[in-house]
C-alpha cells in the first residue's frame, strides 16, 4: 500500500471500491469486500481504515471488526501499524460448505431470531442441539455454536437476509418483519403492503396453514424457485 511501499497501490480507491462491493446483494461479493478491507488493514492499521467505516451500522461493523481480529491473529507480516480498537470475535474456521473458496475467519453471530416454537413465535426449547440447525433441522456433526452461525448467515434455506436492514430473518416471518420490525421503516412497510399474507414472500405461493412444517415443505422438500439459497436446485 502506498506510500509505505514505493510501488504500492493507493489505499483510497481500493477501500472505496470494497465498500461499494459491500453493498452488493450477493453474499460472496460482500464477504470478499470485507476480506479486501481486512487485507488493507493488515498493511496500514485501523487509523487509516476507520474513516471509510464511519457510516456502517453496528451489525455491519461487527463483520469488519471480526475480520480485523482474524488478520491481527495471523502470523506477523510487514505492516505500518496494527492498531485496533474493541469488538469481540469468535474463533472460527472455513465456511462449512467451502463458501465458493472464501475463508471467513472469525465471524460474529448474525442477528437471527430464535425458531418459532409450538408455544409461540420467538420461543425456543431450552435444550438446544448444537449439531443441528433449529430452522431447517439439518444435522451436521461438524456444527459448533460458531459454525452453525455461519450456516444461518449463508446457507439455511429457511432464512434470508432482509434487503432493507441486512438482518437475517426467517422467511416465514419476513412479511411481519417488513410490516412491523424492519428498521428501514417506510420502504419495508411499503413492501409489506404489496405482499399477500399467508403466501411465500419470495414466490407468492400459498404456504398452507403457515406452520413450521408447511414452510419446510415449501422451502426444503419442494424448494422455492425464488429462494437465493436454493438456486442450485433450479439452475438446470
Amino acid at each position: 500500500i502506498a506510500p509505505d511501499q514505493r510501488e504500492g497501490l493507493d489505499l483510497e480507491p481500493i477501500v472505496k471500491i470494497a465498500m461499494e462491493w459491500f453493498n452488493n446483494s450477493n453474499a460472496d461479493v460482500r464477504e470478499n469486500a470485507v476480506r479486501l478491507v481486512g487485507s488493507c488493514f493488515a498493511h496500514v492499521g485501523l487509523d487509516r481504515i476507520e474513516p471509510y467505516l464511519a457510516k456502517l451500522k453496528p451489525v455491519q461493523r461487527e463483520l469488519f471488526d471480526a475480520e480485523f481480529d482474524r488478520r491481527s491473529n495471523e502470523e506477523p507480516e510487514p505492516i505500518s501499524a496494527r492498531a485496533r480498537a474493541g469488538g469481540g470475535a469468535r474463533d472460527q474456521t472455513s465456511l462449512p460448505n467451502g463458501g465458493g473458496g472464501a475463508v471467513w475467519g472469525e465471524m460474529p453471530a448474525p442477528q437471527v431470531p430464535p425458531p418459532r416454537g409450538p408455544t409461540g413465535v420467538g420461543e425456543a426449547s431450552a435444550d438446544v442441539d448444537d449439531t443441528a440447525c433449529q430452522f431447517c433441522l439439518r444435522q451436521d456433526s461438524t456444527f459448533t455454536p460458531e459454525t452453525v452461525d455461519v450456516h444461518y448467515w449463508r446457507e439455511c434455506p429457511m432464512l434470508i437476509q432482509c434487503d432493507f436492514c441486512q438482518q437475517v430473518i426467517e422467511i416465514a416471518t419476513l412479511h411481519e418483519h417488513y410490516a412491523k420490525e424492519c428498521e428501514s421503516g417506510a420502504p419495508a412497510r411499503s413492501k409489506a403492503s404489496e405482499l399477500a399474507p399467508g403466501s411465500c414472500v419470495l414466490c407468492g405461493i400459498g404456504v398452507g396453514a403457515g406452520e413450521d412444517e408447511d414452510w419446510r415443505d415449501h422451502l426444503i422438500r419442494d424448494g422455492c424457485r425464488n429462494n437465493p439459497r436454493d438456486a442450485n436446485r433450479f439452475s438446470g
